[in-house]
Formats: C-alpha cells, sequence, structure tokens
C-alpha cells in the first residue's frame, strides 16, 4: 500500500474527494502522459475512451505518437515485433481500416464483389478499430527505426532474416538472402505506407485509391466521411506524416510543402488545429442557424395560431364591445392591495 501510494505520487497527483465514502482519485501529470499506452490491455476499452477524454491538449504545437515506443527486450522479441509490423496480412488490415474511415470517393464504387465489403456499410465505422490501426503503424515505426545492422555484424551471420520480418508473408519476403544488409526504416516506410493499395490488398477494386500516407494525412487534418474525436489520434496520424517524410523522400514529395514538414513536427500538427478549429466554427455556426430557424418556425406557428380581427363585424358578433372593454381592463389593471393607514390609489 504504501509502495502503490509513493509511486502514484511520482506520476499523478491526488484530486480531492467529495465526500468521505467516495473512492480517492488520482490525475496523471502532464509529463507522463506520453508513457500511456492507449491499448494496455489490462484497462477496459471502455475506461480507454474515459481517458481520451480526459487527455490534456498539447499547446506546444508538435505532433506526438499515438502511443509511446515499445518497452527494451531481447532480440526475440524484437523479432515478433519485426515480423508482426511488416506482415502483410496486418498492413492489410491497417489500410483497410484506413481507407473505410478516411477516404473520400467522388463516384461511390460498386461494392457487390469486394471482399469485406460489410465494413463499407453504414454504421461499420468505430473510431476505436481506427486507432488501433495508427497504433500498430507506431509501433512499427519504432521498430523499424532501430538499426540493427551492428547485431547482423556482430552475430556473423549472413542473413538478416534471422532478426525479423523476413519470413513467409511478410513484405520483404522476396528480398535476396545474397544481401546481407537488412531492410531499412525506408524500405518499411515504402511498403507499409506508400504502397499502391491493390498490391497491398490483392485486389483490383483498390485501383487508384489513396495510399496509407495519404489517408493518414487526412486523418491528421480530420477530412473525409469519418470525424474523428480523439485529438490524440489525429496527431498520431500527423506524427506517421512527419516519420515517414524524415526517412523516406518518395514520402515527402507526396505529401508536398503545404501538407507537413519534416523539420520539427510542428506544420502538419498546426494544420491538424486550423482544420479543427474551422471544423467547429462551422459547426457552432450551422447550430445557431438551426437554432435561429427554429425559434422563426415557432414564431410563425404562434402567429397562424392567433385570431385575426381585421373583420369588424365578426368581432362583433363574437364579443360585444362591453364585454371586449371589460376584459381588456381586467387583463391590463393591476391589482392594488388596501393596507390600513393607506389611501387607495385610483
Amino acid at each position: 500500500g504504501a509502495a502503490l501510494e509513493e509511486v502514484l505520487e511520482e506520476v499523478g497527483c491526488k484530486k480531492p474527494s467529495h465526500g468521505k465514502l467516495s473512492p480517492e482519485l488520482w490525475e496523471l501529470q502532464k509529463w507522463a502522459w506520453k508513457e500511456y499506452d492507449p491499448a494496455f490491455h489490462h484497462i477496459s476499452t471502455r475506461a480507454h475512451q474515459t481517458v481520451a477524454e480526459c487527455r490534456p491538449k498539447d499547446s506546444s504545437g508538435s505532433s506526438t505518437p499515438y502511443a509511446p515506443p515499445p518497452s527494451p527486450a531481447h532480440s526475440s522479441f524484437k523479432r515478433l515485433r519485426r515480423d508482426l509490423t511488416a506482415d502483410s496480412s496486418i498492413l492489410a488490415v491497417t489500410y483497410r481500416l484506413l481507407h473505410v474511415h478516411c477516404c473520400i470517393v467522388d463516384s461511390p464504387k460498386p461494392v457487390t464483389n469486394l471482399q469485406g465489403k460489410s465494413m463499407y456499410e453504414h454504421g461499420a465505422k468505430s473510431e476505436t478499430a481506427l486507432a488501433r490501426a495508427v497504433h500498430i503503424l507506431t509501433l512499427g515505426a519504432f521498430t523499424w527505426e532501430e538499426d540493427i545492422q551492428d547485431s547482423i555484424e556482430k552475430t556473423g551471420n549472413s542473413s538478416w532474416r534471422i532478426h525479423g520480418g523476413g519470413d513467409l508473408g511478410s513484405v520483404f519476403f522476396d528480398r535476396s538472402n545474397e544481401n546481407r544488409s537488412a531492410p531499412t526504416v525506408r524500405d518499411w516506410v515504402d511498403k507499409a505506407l506508400l504502397r499502391n493499395p491493390q498490391e497491398v490488398m490483392n485486389d483490383d477494386w483498390y485501383r487508384g485509391e489513396e495510399n496509407a500516407l495519404l489517408l493518414l494525412s487526412r486523418l491528421s487534418k480530420n477530412e473525409g466521411s469519418f470525424s474523428a474525436q480523439d485529438y490524440s489520434l489525429r496527431l498520431g496520424a500527423a506524427w506517421l506524416c512527419d516519420f515517414a517524410i524524415k526517412w523516406n523522400p518518395d514520402a515527402a514529395a507526396l505529401l508536398g510543402k503545404s501538407s507537413v514538414s519534416s523539420s520539427d513536427g510542428k506544420a502538419g500538427t498546426a494544420i491538424a488545429k486550423n482544420e479543427d478549429m474551422e471544423r467547429r466554427q462551422q459547426l457552432a455556426k450551422e447550430k445557431a442557424l438551426a437554432k435561429m430557424q427554429a425559434q422563426m418556425a415557432n414564431f410563425a406557428k404562434m402567429m397562424d395560431s392567433t385570431p385575426s380581427f381585421d373583420d369588424e363585424d365578426e368581432v362583433r358578433s363574437r364579443s360585444p364591445s362591453r364585454d371586449r372593454g371589460e376584459s381588456i381592463d381586467r387583463t391590463f389593471s393591476t391589482p392594488t392591495r388596501r393596507r390600513s393607514g393607506t389611501t387607495e390609489l385610483m
């Protein structure tokens, strides 16, 4: 108990309780949010959603990864990370999730013969699933950023595949065994984010569609048919764009100077913030306009239900003038209360 409280005091601050029977609540300090894992399996999905709502927004203007770097591990576990994030099926799943949520289709294609067409149907979108795709790509970026060439030289093994990322089903499976140099982070960006969607999905239906990097760019600016509510998710997508630009010149050429910057990652985040502000302002305008139109409609309805007194004969037939005058007097007269020692007002 004492050790746990000591650890909690190091990473968080205690919030005042609302009652004697209320449990103690702790709030994570701002510096510790960088170590928060949005997919930690010992925390329920609902709890992660609650945390996402309470997560403070970074005011520094820099893009941040959606998940922290993986912890140091044995070489065998590092190999599993490379195998997982270079697997063709995993990358196809992540691309499908990005495409479902972030694509913009001017003329929708028929999905009759498309495998997994139910994902494109109304109501099948999920921000939690989209976050998992961004999370996997973030882990892949951290994993492939590590240089394993020194490990290859130390082991003296002629094949780089022993360190992971080249087994059956990998996007690097066809890489020559004679080449002792392992795939680099630039190669991973090319295979995971820049590859032709038709090849990623092995389906002609995706011919001409945007690749994963362009979809991530849309997500960072909250474009497309799906609006991501989690601000950290959009910052994570912007960070992946900056990461791709940093390590792959083709990615920089694809996104262009006006999209994101590889210098410090601030331009992509600034664009995401501006887009988010414009979207919020537009929603506020639409809400105010709808409220004003509703008030006008209620006023018009009230005026329609008020009887018209333009016809003097109809007014006289409904109510004698004397009764009407008495009614008006009763309506506008102010009752006075008699008090002892006072004079009644006339």
